[in-house]
Order: structure tokens, then sequence, then C-alpha cells
């Protein structure tokens, strides 16, 4: 038996801006993984993808150095406000995303071809449409922490996040 395992990542499904090439990569890697699985299926080869979110490892701690330095807050805060966009209110760890990626290289995954999982702490539930809290713009200075609120953003329409608006 045969295995192929790709990873993709949650900007094929949630936008950010500057990152439309590396999205469109991914996407086109989850379409590819799914001609791969139907067309390779018949000589037993298994062709999924490991969609992965925020993970709690150096990429992002940089990021989030670098993101609270930028805001003058402490690291935690800019972490919570991430945190609070995922459903089990945490990133998810680099080793928690390899066992995703095992679990379907392993036999007991052995009936699963053509398949997308999830493996970002609930980030993305396709086909659930959902409120998210969406943690407002970070003050300029210091002195506007305070004022600050969290704004909550409603999903409606397709799963794809068509129709979103925010109050």
């Amino acid at each position: 038996m045969c295995i192929r395992d790709s990873i993709s990542t949650m900007a094929t499904i949630k936008p950010h801006t500057g990152e439309a090439g590396y999205a469109a990569s991914k996407g086109a890697l989850n379409v590819v993984s799914k001609y791969l699985a139907t067309e390779l299926g018949p000589h037993n080869i298994r062709v999924n993808v490991v969609r992965m979110g925020w993970m709690d490892g150096a990429p992002v701690q940089q990021y989030i150095r670098h993101a609270a330095q930028q805001q003058g807050v402490p690291q935690r805060q800019v972490y919570d406000a991430i945190a609070a966009s995922v459903p089990l209110r945490r990133l998810v760890t680099d080793d928690e995303c390899a066992r995703a990626a095992l679990f379907l290289a392993s036999d007991y995954a052995s009936a699963v071809t053509g398949a997308v999982l999830d493996a970002n702490g609930g980030e993305a539930m396709p086909g659930w449409v959902r409120a998210e809290v969406v943690p407002a713009a970070a003050p300029s200075r210091k002195d506007d922490m305070r004022r600050v609120e969290d704004k909550i953003a409603l999903v409606t329409g397709a799963a794809s996040g068509i129709g979103r608006a925010t109050t």
C-alpha cells in the first residue's frame, strides 16, 4: 500500500491579506489530492490532506513576538486574541498536527482517501456556519487599549464564508 499525505493551510478557506499566492498553491494541492485519490485508488494508493491552522511553533511564536512589539502589548494578549478564534481556545502544537498526518498514514485510516483532515483546533469546520469572535484592530498606542473591545462576526451564506458581515 502506498500513501500520499499532503499538508494544507487555513489560508485556503480563510483569506488573509498578502497570502493569495500561498493560498492558491495550497488550494491547488487540495484539488489535485482529490483527483489523485480518484485516479490512484484502484492501485491501492491513498491520497489525503491535513489542513492546519495556527500552530504554536517557532514561526507563529515569532509572529506573536513581532505583533506584540508592534502593538505595544504583552505577547500573551496577542496569543489570546488569536486563540479566541479557535474553538479549543488554544493553538495546536506542531506535534498534534504531525500526529494527524501520522494517523492518515496509518492502517487506522486504511479506508480513507480523498479526505481533508482539519488539524486546527476546530478553526475550520466545513459545512458549519457559526459566529466567531474576531479581535478588534490593535490600538496604535497603549493608552488606547482600554477602548478596544472584541467584535462579533457572523458568517452567513455558503460554508466558504461568502456573505460575512461584521457588527
